[in-house]
């Protein structure tokens, strides 16, 4: 009797101890989908826009709609009329965990980026816009088994976290033409975090579960946008910077673009963008396409690159979508695939090599102009 209440015993001491261990990991972040992402900062939505997102998630150029209350609100002095925009978008996630001697699949699915937004033009030179948009993902679904002993490879403890939430902002914003082909632009309102927590872990020696810890976070934050747009008939270019919440890191971004009129008026556009510019500064860069195909449709593909932190190797972008145009109506789609590759294990226990986490997501926004 003595032996099992202390088999018990040392039982209770391990699950304590990895349940310390999982919240001490609290802290650990990156960008992705993937264990650590679920717990801390998310996964940054690059569907808020469509015509964005097929633009391998540029914020400087190529949308003219509402959707740019959270890109660069400048970009708003392309609304005309009344122009109200909807969005929404698909997101499959994987993970993969890579050692010496195995490879451990985790994914999912589920809804990505959605937005609804309108903009007004008010005078010549200036517009005004509001609206909603869920830019953090915060999903993910993962297990993990771990044997009784390094030398006995049977299962012995199984853990499972469950995650659901993100982050959505609600903002209000106006852009006024400046001088000429310059534009200015703000938009400011409410970051709202709320995300949802079960974390299981069972001894299966054992006929009940040993732990279940549930909870749930939210958060409420002021936050900002502001950018300068310089549009013309053959070059746009401009800069846009959101601020810092307490789950978000402040990002600048900075890019241009060129009509090339000897390739059939092709848009080639490259931007920059830095994440955290005042901390770790971690870059990210895009090469972007538009192909007219007539007067009804335009092709839009671009490709990038991810750095972040805690990277085994550099992440990847690569967007394809497009834009058709109804009369008042605009359709754009995207279908947009995301990898990076880490270095820190997923959950607490589990060695890893490296581990590669990927995303696809599929994107459809309306854009009707009254």
């Amino acid at each position: 009797m003595n032996n099992i209440h202390s088999a018990k015993s040392t039982r209770l001491k391990w699950s304590l101890l990895l349940t310390g261990v999982f919240v001490s990991l609290l802290c650990n972040s990156a960008f992705g989908y993937g264990y650590h992402d679920a717990l801390d900062r998310g996964t940054h939505i690059n569907t808020v826009g469509i015509r964005s997102a097929a633009l391998g998630g540029t914020h400087i150029f190529g949308t003219d709609d509402a959707s740019n209350l959270f890109l660069n609100p400048a970009g708003l002095s392309g609304v005309e009329g009344i122009s109200v925009y909807l969005s929404g978008a698909t997101a499959a996630w994987n993970e993969s965990v890579h050692d010496s001697t195995m490879v451990t699949q985790r994914g999912d699915f589920g809804i990505g980026g959605t937005t609804g937004a309108f903009g007004l033009r008010l005078t010549d030179n200036l517009v005004i816009a509001g609206g909603m948009g869920r830019i953090v993902d915060n999903q993910y679904r993962g297990t993990h088994y771990l044997p009784n002993d390094p030398s006995q490879p049977e299962i012995d403890i199984v853990e499972i976290l469950e995650s659901t939430g993100g982050q959505w902002e609600a903002l209000g914003g106006i852009s006024f033409t400046a001088v000429n082909d310059l534009s200015v632009g703000v938009s400011a309102g409410m970051r709202m975090r709320h995300c949802d927590y079960t974390y299981q872990f069972d001894i299966s020696h054992t006929q009940e579960t040993d732990s279940i810890a549930e909870w749930s976070e939210s958060s409420d934050e002021f936050c900002y946008r502001g950018g300068l747009s310089y549009l013309t008939e053959r070059f746009e270019s401009g800069v846009t910077y959101s601020s810092e919440t307490d789950f978000y890191y402040s990002r600048v971004a900075f890019g241009a673009r060129l009509c090339a009129a000897h390739l059939n008026n092709i848009w080639v556009g490259f931007e920059g963008e830095v994440v955290d510019p005042f901390g770790d500064g971690y870059f990210e860069g895009r090469l972007s396409f538009e192909i007219p195909m007539e007067d009804k449709m335009e092709i839009l593909t671009a490709v990038g690159f991810i750095e972040g932190e805690n990277m085994y190797r550099t992440g990847m972008i690569f967007s394809l979508g497009g834009t058709a145009h109804f009369a008042k109506l605009d359709l754009d789609f995207v279908l947009s695939s995301n990898n990076r590759c880490r270095t820190n294990t997923t959950f607490p226990e589990e060695y890893s090599d490296y581990v590669n986490d990927s995303w696809t997501t599929f994107g459809l926004g309306f854009n009707y102009t009254f």
